[in-house]
């Protein structure tokens, strides 16, 4: 061994004169006879990466032997430089080795790398430069975010020392984009209130400069140090936010020949209520959606049922609980009851318009109308002049006499009696005599 180091030196001490001596064989060769002695060529070595994007802040670098390489491992010497962001390249390692590990890296940027191999006073010319580009994420300082949330309320918190701006971002369930829900600037929380239920990601981004000193230059000279932005990512903190509970009753009545009240019990951490209706045995169709706890429906006869869920953030699957159902409630209809119709007591011009109040139980209504001659109440058989849904009917152009009408609901066939009529008299404006006659 000591040999081998002992020759290792002794190569290096001859190299030296070689070099010494070449020199001043240059000189005489140049002042006597106009030409030189050529200087020793090495070539760069091949340098290689061993990733193009770390998240770790740590990589390896490695690199040919340098060329002529009869004996180079003895006695070549490898200079490895970097840059950060495009910067100006400095000295990261110088040594025999062919490999070098760095680690530590924490600033996101782009880093760039050359090497070069050098014999005594000669160097190669530095090697072609790689790049590696660092995503490291930061641990994540945030706060207050609970592994699961059964509210979907709670406040996210950072500590803004050390740090000149903070931007919060958010990705929301389904997506995978990050939105910026805290723009950059001084403040430290967020409050989060009601989310619907789903899986959400938060992540700070800390901005903060500090002073840009050159390696191996020492202070700055001037009165501040020039500074550089500092941008740091943390890494993502996730939050899952549960469905709210379902509703703790849900109350119909067993039978019914009037409307149908519904009601039913709080969902915890609900803010919204979906209720459906079936028929028959058939398909279930949305009958309410909001806040309320309560609902009346006045339905045809049928049979139902009913069911509601709590929801919180909107009305579909993702946000809603299970199911509450209901017993089945039996509608049969009484038969309608009259109603009060409504007119005009006299007018002149035979044209008025006559209305009666809606009825739960009814699906029509049926209008008639009685007539007698003007100053007389002897109303002869009434006449159905107006069937169907509408709850208003007009007059128009009727002649003079008296006039009397009544109005009947209806639920299919069944109907009630007839209302208690309203009365109207019209009587037009006497016409022009034809002419005067003058008799003795």
């Amino acid at each position: 061994m000591r040999r081998k180091t002992v020759a290792k030196y002794l190569l290096v001490i001859i190299l030296s004169a070689v070099s010494v001596a070449s020199n001043a064989l240059w000189g005489i060769f140049t002042l006597g006879y106009g030409y030189r002695l050529p200087p020793l060529v090495i070539s760069p070595p091949t340098l290689t990466i061993s990733e193009e994007k770390s998240t770790d802040g740590s990589w390896t670098l490695n690199w040919t032997a340098a060329s002529p390489s009869a004996t180079t491992s003895i006695y070549y010497t490898y200079i490895l430089e970097e840059s950060a962001g495009g910067g100006a390249f400095g000295e990261v390692y110088r040594g025999s080795g062919r490999s070098k590990t760095i680690k530590g890296k924490r600033i996101n940027t782009e880093y760039y790398y050359r090497i070069k191999a050098c014999m005594g006073h000669f160097c190669s010319a530095a090697s072609t430069a790689k790049k590696v580009r660092l995503e490291y994420e930061h641990p994540s300082t945030l706060s207050g975010i609970p592994a699961n949330s059964a509210s979907g309320s709670f406040t996210v918190r950072w500590s803004m020392s050390n740090t000149k701006t903070a931007e919060l971002q958010r990705k929301i369930p389904g997506s995978s984009r990050w939105t910026t829900i805290v723009g950059r600037g001084r403040t430290s929380s967020k409050v989060e209130t009601n989310l619907a239920p789903g899986t959400y990601s938060y992540r700070l981004t800390r901005y903060s400069r500090r002073p840009r000193v050159a390696k191996g230059r020492g202070r700055h000279r001037g009165n501040r140090p020039p500074m550089k932005k500092v941008i740091k990512t943390e890494a993502s903190k996730s939050v899952i936010v549960a469905k709210p509970g379902k509703p703790s009753f849900l109350k119909v009545p067993a039978s019914t020949t009037d409307d149908i009240a519904i009601s039913w019990g709080k969902a915890s951490h609900a803010t919204q209520y979906w209720v459906q209706q079936q028929l028959g045995g058939g398909g279930y169709t949305n009958l309410y959606k909001g806040t309320a706890r309560a609902k009346t429906v006045a339905p045809r006869p049928g049979r139902y049922r009913y069911r509601v869920r709590g929801c919180r953030g909107g009305y579909t699957e993702t946000t809603c609980s299970s199911w509450r159902d209901s017993e089945y409630s039996n509608v049969t209809m009484a038969r309608p009851t009259a109603p009060k119709i409504s007119g005009k007591s006299a007018l002149s011009d035979g044209s008025f318009s006559l209305s009666w109040p809606a009825i739960h139980n009814a699906n029509s209504y049926r209008l008639y109308r009685y007539q007698a001659g003007y100053g007389s109440g002897n109303y002869g058989a009434g006449k159905e002049i107006y069937k169907g849904a509408s709850r208003s009917f007009p007059q128009e152009n009727l002649g003079d006499g008296n006039y009397q009408y009544r109005v009947v609901a209806c639920y299919n066939n069944a109907c009630s009696k007839e209302s208690s009529g309203t009365s109207t008299s019209v009587l037009g404006k006497p016409a022009a005599p034809d002419g005067i006659r003058i008799t003795n």
